[in-house]
């Protein structure tokens, strides 16, 4: 589809500015001549995508047009909002948002990385797709897989990388990632630090005045209050 839309508009432009009307003009000199009398565009642009609200199952699925796609598995038993495109799905749910490539009908389009809590707690399961998965992780992680499977074997290999996928989960991929890779090619490095908050200035209206720290007894004078 990429390929003939880009052909099209490659045909569309060429025409439009080498055939000449009767005026002498080539469609884009008209065009030019037009444009000054068109409203401006709006601020937004119009989203031709298909809204399509949806439930996700309790496998993390969802379903368009008779495909299943997988999407992160914490999103499972609540309600997604789909923005299906021509090509891709763009999929909004739990604050976060998922873009999936639109498959055939009667296929089932699932990612191994969208299920990395779950994965991360079994061994098993992760040594069964471990080369599906790897293809989908950025190229630290199978370096890590292929290093510790030579010496240990798989199954110990997906009980150490099941760990690294359970930091991944909580702290992204790609940082992750990163740290493996450091890792692997023997370079030290220091753990992110999250930056300290600034101090935020007094106003002087407020200068002059000392707020004590609070005392559990005071929540005993307003619960007899209360009380009575």
């Amino acid at each position: 589809m990429a390929d003939i839309a880009a052909g099209l508009l490659a045909d569309v432009d060429e025409a439009a500015t080498s055939k000449v009307g009767r005026d002498g003009l080539t469609v884009m000199e008209r065009f030019e001549n037009e444009a000054m009398h068109l409203r401006p565009l709006p601020p937004v642009p119009f989203d031709v995508r298909r809204v399509v609200p949806v439930t996700v199952s309790r496998q993390a699925l969802v379903r368009f047009e008779g495909v299943e796609y997988s999407v992160p598995s914490e999103w499972a038993r609540l309600d997604a909002t789909a923005y299906i495109g021509v090509e891709r799905i763009d999929v909004h749910g739990l604050g976060s948002r998922v873009t999936l490539s639109r498959a055939r009908r009667g296929k089932r389009q699932v990612k191994y990385r969208h299920y990395l809590s779950e994965l991360s707690r079994k061994p098993q399961a992760l040594r069964q797709v471990a080369p599906e998965l790897l293809d989908e992780l950025e190229a630290p992680y199978r370096q890590l897989w292929d290093a510790l499977a030579d010496v240990h074997g798989q199954l110990e290999a997906a009980r150490v990388l099941g760990k690294i996928l359970a930091a991944a989960n909580t702290c992204g991929e790609e940082k992750v990632a990163r740290w493996l890779d450091q890792a692997l090619r023997g370079r030290p490095f220091a753990a992110e630090v999250a930056p300290r908050s600034q101090p935020v200035e007094i106003p002087a209206a407020l200068a002059a005045y000392t707020i004590s720290a609070g005392r559990a007894a005071d929540y005993d004078v307003l619960l007899e209050r209360t009380s009575r």
